[in-house]
């Protein structure tokens, strides 16, 4: 790819910065200016009404000004580096092949499945048209950043175009906010913590069961969602429940994480879903959390090959399973003390200063 650009431009649906850490910190270190857009116009606006934010419905309008005139003089784009991040099959590929179609481009996904049947988007009423629209995008960018590399190779796979230009670009997380604590004593970490949405398949029954089994230990949890009611009322009821909701505050977020021996996260597969590398894993796990999740794709490829592969659970067997480790950490301080040190030694490989490289590696190609 030729690297001759001043800027780099992450093009999304929403927009999650916590996704572009590294890639942050690449074009800091390397004097590039950094900008988010929206492709989604009407979706944003809807969200920030929803919010009662005005900035959100203030920037949704911004990019659309910025799309109008990227449409109408694509070719001012020549010294911009685009990384899109746009769900499988989306519709919006025809507009994003428009605003890019001058520019240096890099696609970014987390999505493991890409023969078509298990997508969270099918092309909408023309999927055959827009399966083709995708194989031009392919055909167009530079390069393709995977979030782990079974989606790299399903997606290789499944379309030729890609081939010779993809490479596997982890999440990361800021190590300057998410780190162990210097000296931990177990004694004073009798806590466990759940961080995510509060929705079903996130697995909040296994979570309230677990709580009944162990008194003893206190289940944090922090999130928001449409299961913010059961654990409140499961809190009322047991007193090892502290519901803290959603706190915006990473810092805030990091220190309830090094004041935890676990993180738990009993998620469900659902169509079109399961749990995929998830950073609110790695980044307990950077503050010492010892992880205790469902065996799926994301977490699997964070533990697969570590003393933690025993810890993914078959979600069939997640409370009692779960249950039983919970229990051995309790009578084993010594060895908690080393799971929590090799769970943050293991995060380092996906600290922002190291995902960077990644980056680095796939603009190079």
């Amino acid at each position: 790819m030729n690297k001759e650009f001043k800027k780099i431009i992450i093009l999304h649906e929403y927009g999650e910065p916590s996704h572009y850490l590294a890639l942050k910190y690449y074009a800091e270190i390397n004097g590039l200016g950094l900008e988010y857009r929206s492709f989604n116009i009407a979706k944003v606006i809807l969200l920030g009404i929803r919010k009662k934010r005005s900035a959100i419905i203030l920037s949704a309008i911004a990019d659309f000004f910025w799309m109008l005139k990227s449409i109408i003089y694509p070719a001012g784009a020549r010294d911009i580096l685009f990384v899109v991040g746009m769900a499988p099959f989306d519709k919006y590929v025809f507009l994003v092949r428009l605003i890019t179609r001058y520019a240096r481009l890099i696609y970014h996904t987390s999505w493991l499945y890409w023969d078509g049947g298990n997508v969270p988007k099918k092309g909408d009423c023309f999927p055959k048209l827009t399966k083709t629209s995708w194989c031009k995008f392919f055909e167009k960018c530079d390069a393709i950043a995977t979030v782990t590399p079974d989606a790299e190779q399903n997606l290789v796979n499944n379309f030729y175009e890609v081939t010779g230009k993809t490479g596997t670009v982890f999440h990361s997380y800021d190590e300057n906010i998410f780190y162990p604590c210097v000296n931990s004593e177990t004694k004073n970490k009798l806590s466990v913590v759940f961080l995510g949405r509060l929705e079903k398949y996130k697995g909040i029954e296994d979570l309230i069961s677990l709580a009944r089994l162990n008194p003893e230990l206190i289940f944090k949890v922090i999130g928001a969602g449409p299961e913010a009611s059961k654990i409140n009322n499961a809190a009322k009821q047991l007193k090892n429940i502290q519901f803290l909701g959603y706190i915006d505050d990473k810092k805030v977020i990091a220190n309830i994480l090094r004041g935890c021996v676990a993180i738990l996260l009993p998620s469900k597969k659902i169509p079109g879903w399961e749990e995929l590398f998830g950073i609110s894993l790695i980044e307990a796990m950077a503050c010492g959390c010892i992880p205790i999740t469902s065996k799926h794709k994301g977490p699997a490829t964070i533990l697969t090959n570590t003393i933690f592969e025993r810890f993914l659970i078959d979600e069939a067997q997640f409370v009692s399973y779960a249950d039983s480790i919970l229990k051995t950490l309790l009578l084993s301080p010594t060895q908690v003390e080393k799971l929590r040190q090799e769970s943050s030694n293991i995060a380092e490989k996906y600290s922002a200063r190291q995902i960077s490289k990644k980056w680095l590696a796939l603009i190079n190609l």
